[in-house]
């Protein structure tokens, strides 16, 4: 069944600069990746210091051999100093068929 994660990352004034670039690797990489149908991010329209990210996997099992690969411990490390409080993570949503 089709996965789905949702992240708002909120960044420090000044940052998005420095974050976005980063993030832009980690999505180039995470396309290339088998079980990964869709990775897309926006700048928030109400808050330009808030990025939201939207990802789609073919299923929770291909997210979590998304979740252990070595460039995403590298992103993080890089980016977390940018971070204004923790990102908001939303993960676990399914498809459903109606």
């Amino acid at each position: 069944m089709t996965f789905f994660v949702f992240v708002r990352f909120k960044v420090k004034p000044g940052t998005v600069e420095k974050f976005l670039p980063e993030l832009e690797k980690a999505a180039k990489s995470t396309r290339t990746e088998i079980g990964c149908l869709q990775y897309e991010y926006a700048i928030d329209a109400a808050d330009e210091n808030a990025i939201i990210l939207f990802e789609k996997y073919v299923d929770q099992a291909a997210f979590e051999v998304h979740r252990s690969m070595d460039y995403l411990k590298s992103f993080r490390a890089k980016v977390m100093e940018l971070f204004d409080g923790e990102p908001l993570i939303i993960r676990g949503l399914q498809n459903l068929t109606i």
